[in-house]
């Protein structure tokens, strides 16, 4: 990859549907119930001023869903260059990625995830 080269990159997630109705924990847990999906105690100590971030789940957001993102690469954060907010690929979806390499971009390490 050089200045001013067009990436194309098809993400393709052949993963099946997850019909589990409850959400998976992280480190290979126990399910979490759904119906106290807020909180989640694994690493999390309340202490002196914390407070919980109610209306936020620690935990997976969309089961078999995913994305991908880069970095080292200045590119637009838009549709369908490295939006990783927007951007979910769910099972059995594809999305095509298209980043635009400036003329001028600088040398450097670049990876992805």
């Amino acid at each position: 990859v050089k200045r001013g080269d067009r990436i194309k990159v098809k993400l393709v997630n052949l993963l099946e549907p997850y019909e589990d109705p409850a959400i998976p924990r992280r480190e290979g847990q126990d399910h979490l119930n759904a119906s106290n999906m807020w909180f989640q105690d694994v690493g999390q100590i309340m202490s002196g001023s914390q407070t919980l971030m109610h209306g936020h789940v620690n935990n997976f957001h969309v089961v078999n869903t995913t994305n991908f993102h880069t970095h080292g690469f200045h590119v637009s954060p838009l549709v369908p260059q490295d939006n990783v907010i927007d951007i979910q690929v769910g099972p059995q979806d594809s999305f095509q990625y298209d980043y635009a390499l400036s003329p001028y971009h600088s040398g450097g390490v670049t990876w992805y995830h």
